[in-house]
């Protein structure tokens, strides 16, 4: 983490995090030395490409200076001259004066055109910053040099850390060849002036040395090659001095940086804080499971227990149906003391109770349910089997024409049934009746084929017939109809029964759904309505009604215990 002192203050801290101290101590101490490095490097690369510039042209001078001066030996020794005085004292004034003109332009005209040569070389691709503070006259140069450099210096910061087509470096790129072309523009300008200017400097030498043609021409010659040997002799003066003070920068370069005080650590660790992580683990202990709850219970829409049976409905509730561990779809037998079998012998009393205001001979149990699925085959079937056991006579009918499960309950192959009877007047009522192993004193009647048309054949009057007939033989029928929230055909044959079983099944039938069996219930559309709650789980404490009975009085009902409780229990 790198942040200020304050505000206003230049001095930042740095800190890091790690699990030993000393080696975070030795990593920032060596951070802030390479960045220090690395500013000084950035300092220097100016001041090293000027040095470099400079040597290069001190090799060239040199090399001018040592060829004029062995020029100069030859024409001495040639012409046997130690001294020559034969220049009157004014026109070697005028003379002196012209030749520091010339060699004023002739340094900086050479400067430009050498510079100008170096930075057109350097356009190969290859960005280099430019020698500075060679002592041009023309300051726009100077300071374009400047600027140029410092563009240099940016683009080779920038791609430390990004790309060639990072959009900074890009702009950066853009600016560089901006100053290169208006340095070239200055430089190439600067040239021109300086030469036009050279060449009246020249041309006014050359006046002056007319004006003495009468100096002997060995004077004159003399004279030609002692003024080019200063030149050159200032010039490579002139290289030496900028070396030095190129070579003084260098050795005085400071880093930006300053460091106020050496990395250290704390002798306390900072990392995990135990109170927040447990203040944390609390919290989340208690809000995890408080969110979890609170959302089952809020998208759980479906039926779980008789108590949303109650607060739902004002239909009349005479028993709930725990899930039965075993496969068999016949629960209830003459010595079966199983959860499920009294939960339907407690349903037998409750029946008995609500039909007993009939008088007739043969009370008609319809069971249906809203939707498939709910277990009403299930729930016939036992009922069936719970009122043969109370010795009664008893019909089961399998009156859901179009999807009929009787008969696959109980496994018995395909029969003929009430859809054969209807569609066949020649066929006899009492043939079509048959028995199964398992409820020997129990007849059933199946649905028959499936037909196309189900709702007209329950409209016939054949149906009538077939209920006058069957109530002359039988204490009780039992019929399983269709779904009343699918199809209309359990509304069709309604006028046919005592009562009606309405079958919910729990875990399974969406509490939204409830609306249609009150809203049956509110207009009569199903005589004597009663709802019973298949498939509830024996564990809820909400499905009371039959928990306690279980085992009252018998040796049957072993309690199921926990796998925690029968551990200690061992013990």
């Amino acid at each position: 983490n790198i942040a200020p002192v304050n505000k206003n203050s230049s001095v930042i801290n740095l800190t890091i995090n790690n699990p030993v101290k000393e080696k975070a101590v030795d990593f920032l101490n060596a951070l802030v030395i390479a960045y220090n490095k690395d500013a000084v490097s950035d300092k220097n690369q100016v001041s090293k490409k000027t040095k470099e510039f400079i040597d290069g042209r001190l090799e060239i001078v040199k090399e001018d200076l040592s060829g004029i001066n062995n020029r100069l030996k030859n024409f001495k020794t040639k012409n046997k001259i130690t001294d020559i005085e034969a220049e009157s004292t004014l026109i070697l004034q005028e003379l002196s004066e012209s030749n520091k003109s010339i060699l004023n332009t002739s340094i900086q005209f050479i400067l430009v055109k050498a510079l100008n040569e170096n930075l057109i070389k350097s356009n190969n691709g290859k960005d280099e910053v430019l020698p500075t503070n060679l002592g041009f006259q023309d300051q726009s140069i100077a300071q374009t040099i400047i600027e140029y450099n410092k563009q240099i210096a940016e683009k080779r910061r920038l791609l430390r850390t990004a790309s060639e087509q990072n959009p900074v470096v890009i702009g950066v790129t853009e600016e560089i060849e901006g100053l290169k072309i208006s340095l070239l523009k200055s430089l190439k300008n600067s040239e021109k002036v300086l030469d036009l200017k050279l060449q009246n400097l020249q041309l006014e030498d050359s006046k002056i040395k007319s004006r003495i043609s009468g100096v002997p021409l060995q004077e004159l010659e003399f004279h030609d090659i002692k003024l080019q040997r200063e030149i050159i002799a200032g010039l490579y003066t002139y290289l030496l001095k900028k070396k030095e003070e190129t070579d003084i920068s260098l050795a005085v370069t400071v880093p930006n940086a300053k460091i106020i005080d050496k990395a250290y650590g704390s002798g306390n660790p900072i990392s995990p804080k135990r109170k927040i992580t447990y203040l944390a683990a609390l919290l989340l202990g208690g809000l995890i499971p408080f969110v979890f709850i609170y959302l089952r219970f809020l998208f759980d829409t479906k039926i779980h227990s008789k108590k949303d049976i109650l607060d739902t409905l004002s239909i009349p509730f005479i028993g709930s149906i725990p899930k039965s561990k075993s496969k068999e779809k016949i629960v209830i037998s003459g010595d079966d003391r199983s959860s499920c079998a009294e939960a339907f012998r407690l349903i037998r009393t409750n029946l008995d109770f609500m039909l007993s205001s009939n008088d007739a001979t043969c009370k008609t149990i319809f069971i249906t349910s809203t939707t498939s699925g709910e277990g009403k085959s299930f729930v016939s079937i036992n009922i069936a089997s719970s009122l043969v056991l109370s010795g009664k006579k008893v019909l089961l009918i399998g009156l859901d024409l179009r999807a009929p499960k009787v008969t696959e309950y109980l496994n018995v192959p395909h029969k003929k049934g009430v859809s054969n009877f209807v569609l066949d007047s020649r066929l006899n009522i009492d043939e079509l009746i048959f028995q199964v192993d398992e409820l020997k004193n129990l007849d059933i009647l199946s649905s028959g084929i499936v037909p196309p048309n189900p709702a007209e054949l329950l409209m016939s009057k054949e149906i009538e017939t077939l209920f006058k007939r069957l109530k002359e033989k039988y204490d009780y029928i039992v019929v399983d109809t269709a779904p009343v929230n699918l199809v209309t055909d359990t509304m069709l044959v309604a006028k046919y029964a005592d009562m009606f079983v309405y079958v919910a099944r729990a875990n399974y039938l969406d509490k939204r759904l409830l609306e249609v069996p009150q809203a049956l219930y509110k207009e009569k559309r199903l005589p004597n309505m009663a709802m019973v709650l298949n498939d509830t789980d024996p564990k809820n404490s909400n499905g009371y009604g039959y928990g306690y009975g279980y085992g009252y009085g018998y040796g049957y009902g072993v309690e199921e215990k926990p796998w925690y409780k029968k551990i200690f229990s061992k013990k």
